[in-house]
């Protein structure tokens, strides 16, 4: 049996509302050599009933009697996937539709790269597109870099299976909702991150997203990882700090603590202050882009200085 050129893995967990136009997204990408891993993870809504349904023989079905977690079940999509290549795709966000075909080649101009990325929008609820991220004289192509590009979704990447399968752990419980961070900088520590300036992603913001049901854990989470990254990176050598010795070595300070609650209510009034612009309610969005300033003004400004406005 011939391998697909790319394995897509779809997790799905209570994802009725959105999961058919996410796996439509993907049937109707212009690269058309792939497999599909759907896999439900116990979910109690009419998921389960909406995969059953889907008849493509390339799509590979995956049912779990209980809720495991979005990093076993990734790990995996993995496991199974047979594919030159990996893809993710979360239930609620879209896939462009040059979104492999944009990868495929770009892996053919730097074959050393053990990741592809391609840019992102941003849209709401309803999938009105709310906005882009834009990287200042972004180039055609880039090497990541947290500080530059930030945290890009996975669901607009395109990697490299063998470069996966050298990890020692692929995603790390311990560190969800960051296991894709961790995973990130681990393997620009390995090699290079292509960053390619071509749309990937329609990314969905909804209240019910992990940006917002994990927000404080999440920051705590993205300031280890960058410290440990920070640390190996001036070292050369392997850091071993549990989540709790970083605590207390370098965020146990009271005026370290009043600094970081700042910086993440500050985040967090920004991102509902899109959320709101996203769900067309501008006087409240208004005002929690205001509280973020206030709170968080070095992140908002920045932000908003990346951020572009659609237009028709």
């Amino acid at each position: 049996m011939n391998h697909p050129t790319i394995s897509v893995i779809i997790p799905v967990y209570n994802g009725e509302k959105y999961l058919p136009e996410a796996i439509d997204s993907i049937l109707k990408q212009t690269f058309q050599d792939f497999e599909i891993i759907v896999i439900d993870d116990g979910s109690r809504d009419s998921s389960v009933q909406i995969i059953r349904a889907l008849n493509d023989a390339r799509i590979v079905k995956v049912f779990h009697k209980e809720n495991r977690g979005l990093t076993t079940t990734l790990n995996e999509g993995i496991n199974l996937a047979r594919g030159l290549y990996i893809a993710r795709l979360d239930q609620d966000d879209v896939s462009e539709p040059q979104r492999f075909e944009d990868a495929v080649n770009a892996f053919k101009e730097k074959p050393q790269s053990l990741a592809v990325f391609g840019t992102i929008e941003r849209m709401g609820p309803d999938g009105k597109i709310s906005g882009s991220y834009k990287i200042k004289n972004q180039q055609p192509t880039e090497e990541w870099s947290f500080k530059r590009h930030g945290m890009i979704i996975h669901g607009a990447a395109l990697f490299c299976k063998n470069a996966l399968l050298k990890e020692k752990e692929l995603f790390r419980k311990e560190l969800w909702p960051c296991d894709d961070l961790d995973l990130n900088l681990r393997l620009s520590r390995r090699g290079l991150l292509t960053v390619i300036n071509k749309p990937a992603l329609k990314y969905r913001i909804h209240q019910n997203s992990e940006t917002f049901t994990t927000f404080f854990r999440m920051r705590f989470i993205t300031r280890y990882l960058l410290k440990i990254d920070e640390l190996e990176r001036i070292s050369h050598k392997t850091i071993e700090m549990s989540q709790e010795e970083y605590n207390k070595m370098f965020e146990s300070n009271f005026f370290r603590k009043c600094v970081n609650k700042m910086d993440d209510y500050g985040q967090l009034f920004f991102r509902r202050g899109g959320l709101s612009f996203a769900s067309h309610s501008k006087i409240k969005g208004s005002f929690y882009l205001l509280l973020g300033v206030i709170l968080s003004p070095r992140f908002a400004l920045g932000r908003l200085s990346r951020l572009t406005k659609n237009t028709p």
